[in-house]
């Protein structure tokens, strides 16, 4: 019996050591001509950014505020907040260098009632003022190359203020059907770009339609128009025809154009997420991609956000989206306290805010 068990452990012993034999060993640049394992390493992961804490929600919730790059600062000014219960309007003036730090410099700023508001560059500085029917009281204020602020009254910069094309549109149109539009004057006429109509041109006291909204980038509201790097982005905002009950309609998106007068050089940039293609496929999100305006790779959907290009750059800040809220089941509006920023409109950053959840 002893010889069995003796001859059984001598036969395991050799086999383990015929395994050992045959171990793959992984070439190496010290062992040329060795066969080499596809080794994968350890996947990294990514390191979460952190970012600046800032007072930017002292800047309040606003719809329609205005953002102003002067003299390597920027100016946010006006707005208001017509949201749920509230009815505020906002007439003071804010500064940043960084879009992280922010200092009220007045308040308030204009007369009450002042909150769609708009500037205009002078010689040695800027003036900044509510367009509309001006009264013998009003006042508006200068900002210089210096940084000091002067309030002033008409008839100081009158015709500057005349001549400024939201004052021009305010005193020879009616037409009150396109709030907030861009604007803009070419080869001597006036065109007037709506992100819910369309593109008019005014001839003879009226504007005459171009191209609609609906045959180029979608009918929708609250859009941010920019010029940046000789180019007019327009950037998120709301649609109000809404193709799929799984979407709430805000957007993300930005579109580009060098040519507002041809409907055809308007082109959508930026990437879908890739979280998106992961979790619906490539075939269901060109689907998606054919009507929902969520889920690009930018920054969260947003209306009524405010836009500015500074130093080389675009950058969004704040703006709405409703939402429930799991604490009572009811919608109510989310307000963005955050910044993103962006060299071409494809490719965002965000620099302020909390921390961005893309499924969120």
């Amino acid at each position: 019996m002893r010889q069995v068990v003796t001859a059984v452990i001598l036969i395991l012993v050799i086999l383990s050591g015929c395994g050992k034999e045959k171990e793959v060993t992984v070439a190496s640049e010290q062992q040329p001509g060795i066969e080499k394992e596809n080794v994968n390493p350890p996947e990294k992961k990514k390191a979460k950014k952190v970012l600046p804490v800032s007072n930017i929600a002292e800047l309040g919730e606003r719809q329609e505020a205005c953002l102003i790059p002067f003299n390597g600062k920027v100016y946010y000014t006006g707005g208001y907040n017509n949201s749920m219960n509230q009815d505020k309007e906002y007439n003071d003036l804010w500064v940043t260098e960084d879009f992280i730090n922010w200092s009220k410099l007045m308040e308030p700023a204009y007369l009450i009632d002042s909150y769609y508001i708009k500037y205009a560059l002078i010689d040695d500085g800027i003036i900044i003022f509510q367009p509309g029917s001006w009264k013998k009281d009003e006042y508006f204020f200068k900002i210089d190359k210096d940084n000091r602020i002067t309030k002033l009254q008409l008839p100081q910069y009158e015709q500057i203020i005349k001549n400024e094309v939201f004052q021009y549109y305010f005193d020879h149109f009616d037409e009150r059907l396109y709030y907030n539009p861009y604007l803009r004057w070419i080869d001597n006429e006036l065109y007037l770009l709506d992100c819910y109509h369309g593109l008019f041109k005014a001839v003879d006291g009226k504007f005459e339609n171009i191209y609609r909204s609906r045959d180029v980038f979608g009918i929708r509201l609250a859009s941010n128009y920019q010029e940046h790097n000789g180019k007019l982005f327009l950037i998120a905002g709301g649609i109000s025809e809404i193709a799929n009950l799984n979407y709430d309609g805000y957007c993300n998106d930005v579109w580009v154009t060098e040519d507002i007068l041809k409907p055809a050089a308007w082109k959508q940039i930026g990437k879908i997420r890739p979280s998106v293609i992961a979790q619906y496929g490539e075939e269901k999100t060109r689907e998606l991609d054919e009507y929902r305006r969520d889920i690009y790779d930018t920054f969260p959907a947003r209306e009524y956000a405010v836009t500015v290009s500074f130093k080389g750059k675009l950058y969004i800040m704040g703006g709405r989206r409703k939402m429930v809220d799991l604490s009572d089941g009811k919608e109510k509006y989310y307000w963005y306290k955050d910044v993103w920023c962006s060299e071409d409109g494809i490719s965002w950053e965000q620099i302020v805010g909390p921390e961005y959840d893309e499924n969120f």
